[in-house]
């Protein structure tokens, strides 16, 4: 599988949309963009890994723009990692065809047979690790409510200033194994900001401000931060495969499982035990919830009473979404626990 390689960024950059990338790029693409001071380690930046999340994309074009119409070079060499311009010509997470590409870069696959997926990100990996980046951005969105927060996969004083310096919350995270920032924590300090919902102008002026001033500092060292609260996520909350769905709240539905209306409320909330999640018309099942090691731990966290599911005990969600085409590819959301106070 190809993906492709420039030097700087052509003109109409500027003049483009997430959903129109795809005229102007073929594949996942990387742009190495010349900085003034070649003594200092390059930004490298990644967004549209997932198509619909465009937030990053907006606040790119933003940021650039200034430096072209100012016609003054970067202060330091940037590097930008554009995704999945066919999925985001179609406003789609992934394409039917495709795996989702926050998912394909685990460096030291031991799998017995790579994906052609998997084989372009190594080789994307090994292109952007020998450029020796002194930090890595991913950019993402939420498809719920949710604040502005980051995720890391190392609790490290960088990673920390990285993710403090933009979020409300950090989020320690050990899966997804194949997430491009956990990829990347091997070898420089790598957070995913979680911008809210895509394209909200809020996010993206917040991710423009963030990346002014990451470019200019010498080291992550002159970053100043208060620290938040940090989390674990100890769970996901997967809908298997088949079920059927809604965000309905009602008992007369003819889906397996019917969410109340307001769950994205419960996001970063302590939600108490036995608080009601959705109703399991016609079934005695529950929803699957995995831990970091894939184990079924469904029934430590919700139980079945009376086709009403209800929590077995205190939790704090985040990332829980409305969506049922995210819910039903990827997950409903994620558990979480303080693992650290201000």
């Amino acid at each position: 599988m190809k993906w492709f390689k420039f030097d700087g960024l052509p003109a109409n950059f500027f003049n483009i949309s997430p959903q129109n990338v795809e005229t102007w790029l073929e594949g996942p693409s990387v742009f190495r963009i010349r900085g003034e001071n070649q003594n200092l380690a390059p930004l490298l930046v990644s967004t549209l890994l997932h198509g619909n999340e465009t937030t990053g994309f907006y606040a790119l074009q933003i940021f650039l723009k200034q430096y072209r119409d100012q016609e003054i070079a970067l202060p330091r060499n940037l590097i930008i990692v554009i995704g999945n311009p066919k999925a985001s010509a179609k406003s789609s997470r992934r394409l039917q065809t495709q795996p989702d590409y926050n998912r394909i870069w685990s460096k030291h696959d031991i799998s017995e047979k790579l994906t052609e997926e998997n084989l372009m990100a190594n080789e994307i990996l090994d292109f952007v690790i020998a450029e020796k980046p002194f930090a890595h951005v991913d950019i993402h969105n939420n498809t719920g409510k949710n604040p502005f927060y980051c995720v890391v996969s190392k609790i490290e004083e960088n990673f920390k200033k990285l993710a403090f310096s933009f979020g409300e919350a950090l989020i320690l995270i050990t899966e997804p194994r194949g997430a491009f920032s956990v990829a990347m924590s091997d070898y420089c300090p790598a957070v995913v900001l979680e911008c809210g919902r895509s394209g909200d102008g809020l996010g993206i002026i917040k991710v423009k401000e963030y990346l002014d001033k990451l470019i200019v500092l010498n080291t992550l060292n002159e970053i100043e931060y208060e620290n938040q609260l940090i989390y674990k996520t100890i769970a996901r909350v997967k809908i298997q495969p088949g079920t059927i769905i809604d965000f309905n709240g009602e008992s007369d539905q003819d889906v397996e499982f019917s969410f109340i209306q307001e769950i994205e409320d419960l996001n970063f909330a302590s939600v108490s035990k036995d608080t009601i999640l959705c109703h399991a018309n016609g079934t005695e099942k529950i929803p699957l919830i995995l831990d970091n090691d894939n184990n079924d731990i469904s029934s430590s966290y919700v139980y079945n009473d009376n086709k009403i599911i209800r929590l077995s005990k205190d939790v704090i969600p985040a990332m829980l979404s409305t969506n049922i085409q995210v819910t039903l590819e990827d997950c409903l959301g994620y558990l979480m626990e303080i693992i650290e106070r201000p």
